[in-house]
């Protein structure tokens, strides 16, 4: 969703979601708690890259 319709906010509930099941298995299964973690990180990189990449057309302006 992020690279086909622009919806890095889409992204962002993924990321949401992603930590807030790394949270509640922290301690209890920790392959799920590191996986959870880890794809939460790598898709806060690819939203983040994606927004480097059309700065131009962000809403905002920081000049």
């Amino acid at each position: 969703m992020i690279f086909t319709r622009n919806l890095r906010e889409f992204a962002c509930v993924g990321v949401w979601a992603l930590i807030a099941i790394s949270v509640r298995h922290w301690g209890s299964i920790p392959e799920l708690q590191w996986t959870a973690l880890l794809g939460a990180i790598l898709l806060f990189i690819a939203i983040s890259y994606h927004g480097y990449k059309n700065r131009a057309t962000a809403p905002f302006n920081f000049n």
